[in-house]
């Protein structure tokens, strides 16, 4: 059931990329074609390429996680035995499943915030630029939860246990080392986390995105919209 569901979700994300790719190529030519015969680019092809990218780029990176085409670094724990192997890949999946469900639970202010706003040209709600990047959080999510039905009960519970405990110390036990993170070290303390997750396998791109949160998270800078907002505005 849970593949079935798996893949028409993929067959449905898939039409939607190819449909992206294909208004991108339409903004492209039409910006082109424009200043050629007119002397204009087309006034709406910015926020048409901006939900076309966030499509590509969220939506897409969604259907890489399924088909294993994200970059990790797989060097040391190839070399592991096979039980400790299964762990580190079990551990991964929970890390972007709650990575996931976190980015896509702290979007949803924008989603709810861009229904009152609307874009200068095409005048829609900026709700729409924003939308790829819930979806596409989503679909991580959706996968990393497959994937973690694969694996053995034996190493599912204590690999999810292990790390929902260690983020309950961390938040419970903020206010007894946060005032230690305020120096100059903390991007180097950041920076090794982030090597320690790569490590592990997990791909490069979650990685970058945890490190921020622990930067974030440590140093007590922004809020929980702050990463959301950053990415869909880096597209």
């Amino acid at each position: 059931m849970l593949d079935q569901c798996g893949r028409m979700v993929e067959a449905a994300a898939d039409t939607l990329v190819i449909t992206a790719l294909v208004g991108e190529l339409a903004v492209v030519l039409a910006t082109v074609a424009g200043r050629a015969l007119f002397g204009n680019s087309v006034t709406w092809g910015q926020e048409v390429a901006h939900i076309a990218l966030t499509v590509i780029t969220f939506v897409g990176g969604a259907l890489a996680y399924r088909r294993n085409y994200q970059l990790s670094l797989q060097s040391i724990t190839k070399r592991l035995p096979a039980r400790w192997q299964e762990a580190a890949h079990t551990l991964t999946e929970w890390i972007i499943l709650g990575v996931s469900l976190a980015i896509a639970a702290a979007s949803r202010y924008l989603l709810s915030d861009g229904w009152n706003q609307r874009t200068p040209v095409l005048q829609i709600a900026e709700t729409w630029l924003v939308l790829p990047l819930t979806v596409g959080m989503l679909l991580f999510a959706l996968q990393a939860i497959e994937n973690l039905a694969r694996r053995r009960i034996a190493v599912l519970i204590p690999t999810g246990g292990l790390l929902a405990a260690l983020t309950a110390v961390a938040i419970y036990s903020r206010p007894l080392w946060a005032h230690w993170m305020q120096g100059p070290h903390t991007i180097e303390i950041v920076l090794c986390l982030f090597l320690v997750l790569l490590l592990f396998g997990l791909p490069i791109a979650f990685a970058l995105v945890v490190g921020a949160v622990l930067f974030m998270f440590t140093t007590g800078l922004g809020s929980a919209v702050v990463l959301p907002r950053q990415m869909d505005d880096a597209v």
